[in-house]
């Protein structure tokens, strides 16, 4: 029989003891997880840390081709606009052909139509100046001063240089110190003297006369011939560049075969070097596309790296987010068979700790005992 008075002394747990136990353990549990979930982000930045690395140097990369892109681009369109200057001037060199033949046609029937050609005439030579003008604001590849069209060629500092050429009709005559110069907007022949402008002038239509050419090259001419006060001038050396067009005046104004003639003769000087100029400028435009189609080639290679980069990080972060799962799952196991051991223990000290039980024979008081101490 078991000794009543002798089991009370006894240090032994009671339910509370049991249900304190059980709490502990749901503290343990959330706490697992809390340890577990910080653990997996730690390593997910890790890994997402190690992937940033490679993502950030190929976007400095991809920032220097994306500048190298911008740069050819904006190349490519000043290119264009140099073209279609160009381009613009071939349609304006055929009617001017046309006018010049008209001229011949009509010159011995209908003369008097001639001075309205030379007057037409005068006005696509004025309208080559225009396309040209025009354009030159917009393109360095028309004005031989500019310093020529400069763009990057890659991520390093390499850069391609095209030059440009004044393709201007600039038609001029010297003598000494004095130069008369053709201004197209003003329609005028102006004279300089010592590189000033002075206020004498004559209109480029009807306002200038040549009479002669002389057999050095240099000519003679006449300001105002229909007025008062004509001048004559004499000996002077023309000077041109650009398209080697003169105006009208130059031509005597379409009324003789000789001027006729000189006219057709610089109209097919100026359509070669359009052809030719034509020709060098697409050039420039293949090799500038050519960059341009390799900056945008090497961007979109970034681009699909990166993608198959975050692919890769995705992947690596789900793995390891399916191996600390298993992981945790074991633990939590562990934890959850715990406290259902805790559970039966708590039931068993419920046996002990009630009266009524404890007043039956308990054959085996050892045993209990040491369920008792296990227990605890």
């Amino acid at each position: 029989m078991v000794d009543l008075t002798q089991l009370r002394r006894m240090p032994t747990p009671n339910v509370l003891t049991a249900v304190n136990t059980f709490n502990k353990s749901l503290v343990v549990t959330a706490k697992l997880q809390e340890t577990i979930q910080n653990q997996l982000n730690a390593k997910a930045a890790m890994i997402g840390d190690r992937y940033a690395a490679s993502v950030s140097a190929k976007g400095l990369d991809r920032a220097k081709w994306a500048r190298t892109e911008d740069s050819v681009r904006s190349a490519v369109d000043k290119i264009d606009y140099a073209l279609q200057a160009l381009t613009d001037i071939a349609n304006t060199l055929p009617q001017m052909k046309y006018v010049v033949q008209k001229a011949e046609a009509d010159s011995a029937e209908k003369p008097e139509n001639v001075a309205a050609y030379a007057q037409t005439l005068q006005s696509y030579i004025r309208s080559m100046d225009v396309s040209i003008t025009s354009a030159r604001g917009r393109t360095p590849l028309l004005d031989s001063q500019s310093g020529g069209l400069i763009y990057r060629t890659g991520i390093t500092e390499g850069e391609q240089i095209e030059y440009g050429r004044d393709l201007s009709a600039r038609f001029s005559l010297e003598k000494g110190n004095i130069r008369w110069e053709a201004n197209r907007t003003s329609n005028s022949l102006i004279e300089y003297q010592d590189g000033k402008e002075t206020k004498n002038s004559g209109t480029l239509t009807g306002g200038v006369r040549l009479d002669a050419i002389n057999p050095d090259g240099t000519v003679d001419f006449t300001i105002g011939a229909s007025t008062a006060v004509p001048q004559t001038m004499t000996g002077f050396t023309v000077k041109r560049s650009g398209l080697d067009v003169a105006d009208s005046w130059f031509y005597e104004d379409l009324a003789t075969e000789d001027g006729r003639a000189r006219a057709l003769k610089d109209i097919e000087t100026a359509r070669g070097t359009i052809v030719a100029q034509k020709t060098r400028i697409e050039s420039m435009k293949i090799t500038a596309e050519f960059y341009a189609q390799r900056a945008k080639a090497a961007i979109a290679s970034i681009d699909a790296d990166n993608i198959k980069t975050a692919e890769a990080q995705a992947a690596e972060i789900e793995k390891l987010k399916s191996e600390e799962s298993l992981k945790a799952q074991v633990l939590l196991r562990s934890v959850m068979q715990s406290e259902q051991l805790s559970q039966t223990y708590a039931s068993v000290l419920k046996i002990r700790d009630n009266p009524l039980l404890l007043k039956k024979k308990i054959r085996n008081a050892k045993i209990f005992d040491t369920i008792l101490k296990v227990s605890v």
